[in-house]
């Protein structure tokens, strides 16, 4: 069984059910329920918090991205310094973008395609 506890190979980043809306009901119900601005923000806050995870070693006067965090004990997740937060950061990170790009995506081919009965598309419409 792959290991699910970071991101990688055969990990299914996003949340697909936002996109299953589009493909179950149509475009103006995913639409609606999609809290795209909060997905956005999540995005820029978790590369950010990367960023600033990178400089926490700097800042510590050691190598960027180096551990600068006290180890714990063995075989608890504290005894990762900082390796989970900079998982959960770049994981959020992917997870919110890929949703955004298919967002940007479905915004744009449905913007893209001529409406069923052959009139100008409106945006509002949508």
């Amino acid at each position: 069984m792959p290991d699910r506890r970071g991101p990688g190979p055969g990990r299914l980043d996003g949340d697909p059910g936002l996109h299953l809306a589009y493909l179950a009901a149509d475009y103006k119900v995913q639409r609606r329920v999609r809290p795209l601005a909060l997905i956005e923000a999540l995005d820029a806050v978790s590369a950010g918090a990367f960023t600033a995870l990178g400089f926490a070693g700097l800042i510590a006067g050691a190598a960027r991205l180096q551990n600068v965090l006290p180890l714990g004990t063995f075989n608890q997740l504290s005894s990762g310094g900082l390796v989970p937060l900079l998982n959960a950061a770049v994981g959020l990170e992917v997870g919110s973008g890929v949703i955004v790009l298919l967002a940007r995506f479905l915004d744009q081919a449905v913007e893209i395609a001529p409406p069923p009965d052959g009139g100008p598309y409106s945006p509002e419409a949508a």
